[in-house]
């Protein structure tokens, strides 16, 4: 996507946020993200509000069965209609993607996916959140992951930090020392 467009993306994340943000949660956020990633691998679900010659009240039903699809709060509906309306759904996918990261911001937040194998109890889990805080100081919201190409380890990522202890990593790093 070219600056121009990431940054239309932005002013309408941030003048919603501006005006809808005190109404969403943490959880909303955690289905916009969900809906990010299932958007940016079904674009075509889009393609309806780029037909030309549709009334609007078609493409306000159509609004409607995709935050119902999606399982996105309906405040953003308003959000959706202007997108809509200025023929700019294709962006969705980004907008929903800067929204996410604009709310994780302003409330100190960081999500992180918790990759490892065996699957962590509650316990060890909430030791990794406290590492996790203790590093980065935010809140830490965790999604976990069974990996078994770990081996046996823990590999935590977000969209700007990364953290492994696993047999894998120590694989990699003997078979970068190898082929030097």
């Amino acid at each position: 996507m070219n600056e121009e467009y990431a940054l239309l993306c932005r002013r309408y994340t941030t003048a919603f946020l501006n005006i809808y943000g005190d109404a969403l949660t943490l959880k909303d956020f955690e289905k916009v993200k969900r809906a990010e990633i299932f958007l940016r691998r079904h674009r075509s679900m889009l393609t309806f509000f780029d037909l030309p010659d549709l009334k609007l009240d078609r493409h306000v039903r159509m609004i409607d069965l995709l935050i119902g699809h999606l399982s996105v709060p309906e405040c953003l509906k308003p959000l959706l209609l202007l997108l809509d309306k200025k023929r700019h759904m294709w962006l969705l996918p980004e907008v929903f993607a800067i929204l996410a990261t604009l709310f994780f911001e302003r409330h100190n937040t960081l999500l992180f996916e918790i990759k490892s194998y065996p699957l962590l109890s509650e316990q060890q889990l909430e030791i990794i959140k406290k590492f996790l805080f203790e590093k980065t100081k935010k809140e830490i919201i965790c999604h976990l992951k069974e990996d078994v190409d770990l081996i046996a380890g823990i590999r935590a990522q977000s969209r700007i930090f990364l953290w492994e202890y696993s047999i894998e990593k120590k694989l990699r790093e003997a078979e970068h020392v190898v082929y030097e």
